[in-house]
Formats: structure tokens, C-alpha cells, sequence
């Protein structure tokens, strides 16, 4: 958007002109026309003169590995403020095509993807934070958590040689463990015994 000044008078201000009408971010051409600092170093002359398109080597270059930059205004935000629902490029640009996470995986506030069995297992798997092992559901001190599902079983069944979690974790890390006993499997599917000899 070109604003052009009619009557108005300029202020000269560091060895630059800066008219009154135009705004803190504006660029101001030597006629004193402002122009939206999207215009500036854009690769097209708006100011009669050109001046826009003058010293453009000045505009930051981003780190593109950690790095984003923003189109709007030439600035420079880390990737991890990309797609983290707070808009942090003037236009918002750093929050447009984000895409939520596929079926079966969990996002990080950072906006990774990781899979959903890795909430809440007492292990930090986001990249980024530590949002995949906050609020998570807890067992009281009676009780021992169940890693996958996160089901809370009494303490007395952790190590007791049946399995009571649908993924074992309750009898994994026992006393007896290394003795390598024999399961078998109970009627419900969920329950294994061991088998006697």
C-alpha cells in the first residue's frame, strides 16, 4: 500500500527525511511519500527515485537452521516461535499451513509430532519441551501406573507373576525376573500365569 503525502510538512531527523503522516514502520522516499516496509527491498522500485530498493544488503540474513524469517518486516524468530499458536511475524505468516498432528501421535507445544505411547512414559520425547510429560495422570503411593495405557493397578499386583497391565510393565524389573519363569496365557487375554511344572 503506497500512501502519498499532499501538504504536509517534513522533519528532517538523522539525516533522513521522515514525514508526519507516515507510520513508525513506514519507509519514506526522498518526495516523502511512505510506503509499507513490505515495499522496501521487494525487488520493485515504488519511490520515484528508487531509494527503496537502495542498501537492501543491510536486510538480516536468518541462521535457516535455526531461524525463520519473516517476509513482512525482514525480521529473524527462532523456529521453535513457528506454528506455536502465537503469532510472532507482523502478518502472522510464522503461524499460517501449520498442520495438526496425523491419527495416533501426540503434538508437543512446539508443534512436533511424536507417538502417542510416548505421552506421559517417563521420557522426555518432545525436541523442543518437556510438554509430553506434563499433566499427566498419577497413581497414589498404593498404587503402581501401568506405562501405555497409564492404568493404575493396586501395588500388591506389580511383581505378583500375572501380568495385570495390558503391556506387562508390572512385571518387568522383579527380584525374580532373572529366573525367566513360563507364562501362559489366562482366559482373558489381558491376564497370563505362570505355568507350574
Amino acid at each position: 500500500m503506497v500512501r502519498t503525502l499532499h501538504v504536509k510538512a517534513y522533519v528532517q531527523h538523522h539525516s533522513n527525511v521522515v514525514a508526519e503522516d507516515c507510520e513508525p514502520q513506514d519507509f519514506v522516499c526522498n518526495d516523502g511519500t511512505c510506503l509499507d516496509a513490505a515495499k522496501q527491498c521487494d525487488d520493485v522500485p515504488d519511490c520515484r527515485d528508487g531509494e527503496d530498493e537502495h542498501e537492501c544488503d543491510a536486510v538480516p540474513e536468518c541462521d535457516e537452521t535455526s531461524e525463520f524469517m519473516c517476509r513482512s518486516d525482514n525480521t529473524c524468530i527462532p523456529k521453535s516461535s513457528v506454528c506455536d499458536r502465537q503469532p510472532d511475524c507482523t502478518d502472522g505468516e510464522d503461524e499460517e499451513n501449520c498442520e495438526a498432528c496425523p491419527r495416533d501421535t501426540w503434538q508437543c507445544d512446539y508443534g512436533q509430532c511424536i507417538p502417542h505411547e510416548q505421552k506421559c512414559d517417563g521420557n522426555i520425547d518432545c525436541p523442543d519441551d518437556i510438554s509430553d510429560e506434563r499433566n499427566c495422570p498419577r497413581c497414589s503411593p498404593y498404587e503402581f501406573q501401568c506405562r501405555w495405557d497409564k492404568a493404575c493397578i493396586p501395588l500388591a499386583k506389580k511383581c505378583d507373576r500375572v501380568y495385570d497391565c495390558y503391556d506387562k510393565t508390572d512385571e518387568q524389573v522383579c527380584a525374580w525376573s532373572h529366573l525367566s519363569p513360563f507364562f501362559k496365557q489366562n482366559d482373558n487375554s489381558k491376564h497370563l500365569a505362570i505355568c507350574k511344572k
